[in-house]
């Protein structure tokens, strides 16, 4: 997206659908591989394969522009999505409003800019912005006559009409008069002029800078700068062209990486505890060794339940060769019995170091209490003593005063 002088880059790589084709490749291999066994089948299924975290992010850096379209075509839709909610919170017509303005720009804007301009505007001005269209127009006579950039010059204006700052528009041409403008508006409303609110006073400002605008730029034709005004043009077409073929891949890609990276995180946090489990230390290890064991049981009753009800895939090798349904379900009972144990025999320990790490901070806690009070009775002690000095060194002085003089 670019907007005014700035240059417009536009890099559009269209192998980005295989890169995306072969994510999804990706992805469904490794669901598939893991057959949802758990993490260890998970863990497995990344080392037979000869998958390492490299192959991921070389996967993740293969799709880096499909990524950047995406998240560009997400952008431009929070611009326009942001524009209608704020056109609607001001009361004001959204689609008269972007038609005013685009045609006020002359096309010399592309959308996106337009809207983002438009969008801060609302922000600071509320429903005055319902005449934006008419402060655009001022913005390109301001750009035709100074050559300065329209998108900049629009900025401006209405930063100076929200603050009423006008000090800023001399450079346009466009001298302001604020007293006097507040004045003649609260005149034609009926009000005093320091009753006038803030927006009020912005839609006074607002009045007065079209006003000057009719005598500032009088005769002057947008258009005077023909090749200028045709190149701006063409690059604000082609921005719009661009911004439009972005949103559309975003439809069409963006599900696809956000499946992907919806999958890529759940690996990644599958990886994490099985590490942690087998390579971790202390509680860390322990709570991911719970997970991994609570995994692995909901995962072997899932089993069950599908053998119970005959809805477990069975191939014809495993009904000739393999083992009986009844010695399925006596093993995956037997592997879900020594689960729960390991998993009860983990959260006993758990409990265990936990109450005794309780006792010991309950110790420090008591130590440290025992010593606070010796402490605070060795100073109180050290204070009694000082004042019983005192009050002994004031009675010696007293006395040596109080005593009669020998002559």
């Amino acid at each position: 997206m670019a907007g005014g002088d700035e240059e417009t880059n536009w890099v559009l790589n269209l192998d980005v659908t295989d890169a995306l084709e072969s994510l999804s490749t990706f992805s469904d291999g490794l669901t598939a591989a893991t057959n949802g066994e758990g993490l260890e089948s998970l863990m497995t299924a990344f080392t037979s394969a000869g998958i390492a975290l490299g192959v991921v992010a070389g996967a993740v850096y293969a799709v880096k522009e499909a990524m950047d379209l995406t998240f560009d075509g997400e952008q431009i839709e929070a611009i326009n999505a942001q524009f209608d909610i704020l056109t609607e919170k001001a009361g004001i017509a959204g689609d008269a409003l972007k038609s005013g303005l685009q045609e006020a720009s002359g096309g010399l804007i592309d959308d996106t800019t337009l809207m983002k301009d438009a969008n801060k505007a609302i922000v600071e001005l509320g429903s005055n912005a319902q005449q934006l269209d008419q402060v655009m127009t001022v913005a390109r006579q301001a750009s035709a006559v100074s050559g300065g950039d329209i998108s900049q010059n629009f900025e401006q204006i209405t930063q100076a009409i929200a603050s009423g700052s006008t000090r800023q528009l001399r450079s346009m041409g466009i001298i302001i008069d604020q007293q006097k403008a507040y004045s003649d508006f609260a005149k034609s409303i009926g009000v005093a002029t320091n009753e006038l609110s803030k927006e009020g006073q912005q839609h006074a400002i607002l009045n007065a800078v079209l006003e000057q605008s009719k005598t500032a730029f009088a005769g002057i034709d947008p258009n005077m700068k023909e090749a200028t005004n045709a190149f701006q043009a063409f690059k604000a077409t082609i921005t719009d062209l661009k911004d439009i073929i972005v949103v559309a891949f975003e439809k069409v890609a963006g599900p696809t990486l956000t499946n992907f990276f919806n999958n890529l995180r759940g690996w990644t946090s599958e990886a994490k505890t099985y590490l942690s489990a087998n390579f971790g230390t202390g509680v860390e290890q322990t709570a991911a060794k719970t997970k991994t064991l609570e995994a692995s049981l909901q995962s072997l009753k899932g089993k069950l339940v599908d053998l119970e009800f005959n809805t477990g895939k069975e191939g014809i090798l495993d009904k000739w060769f393999g083992p009986s349904k009844e010695e399925k379900i006596k093993k995956i009972t037997a592997d879900i019995a020594a689960t729960e144990s390991q998993l009860n025999a983990l959260k006993e320990q758990s409990a265990t170091k936990q109450i005794a790490t309780d006792n010991k901070v309950q110790k420090n806690n008591d130590v440290n209490t025992a010593k606070r009070e010796a402490d605070l009775k060795k100073f109180q002690d050290e204070i009694d003593k000082l004042r019983s000095q005192n009050l002994a060194n004031e009675l010696k002085a007293a006395t040596t005063v109080a005593a009669p003089l020998a002559w």
